[in-house]
């Protein structure tokens, strides 16, 4: 009987080292994206920081149902460009393919945002530039 007991607890610490290394490593895996920074002052002399996606763009919602950016997906891209997630911030406003969020710790966020289908422009796909306007 003994030899059985070893062998079960021998299996269910092997399946549980397993568990636990798919979840560190899932949790650990950082997307892979390319950016450029650019900075300066706007006319009114308020600083801006704009960070350019390039090639890769990072994806929005994997359904494209979304006709805006929910907190979950703003921290997540904040998150890879180690940026503090947000606080209190909100969509405020949106015009053309910009998405503004305000009342943020670190300013303004404008997401420049791309879509699969330029003529409804019904849901963004992906996000193309992130623009942090400084607060005064």
């Amino acid at each position: 009987m003994e030899p059985k007991i070893k062998q079960i607890s021998f299996i269910s610490l092997l399946m549980i080292n397993i568990v636990v290394i798919v979840f560190l490593f899932a949790c650990g895996s950082k997307l892979d994206y390319e950016y450029s920074i650019e900075e300066g002052k706007t006319k009114e002399g308020i600083s801006y920081k704009t960070y350019n996606f390039k090639g890769k763009l990072p994806p929005i919602s994997a359904e494209g149902t979304l006709s805006f950016l929910n907190r979950y997906q703003v921290d997540r891209i904040l998150r890879y460009l180690e940026l503090p997630e947000t606080d209190d911030s909100f969509l405020r406003k949106k015009e053309d393919d910009k998405f503004y969020y305000e009342e943020y710790s670190l300013g303004t966020l404008i997401f420049n945002v791309q879509y699969d289908d330029d003529e409804t422009k019904f849901s963004p796909k992906f996000v193309k530039s992130i623009t942090i306007i400084k607060n005064k």
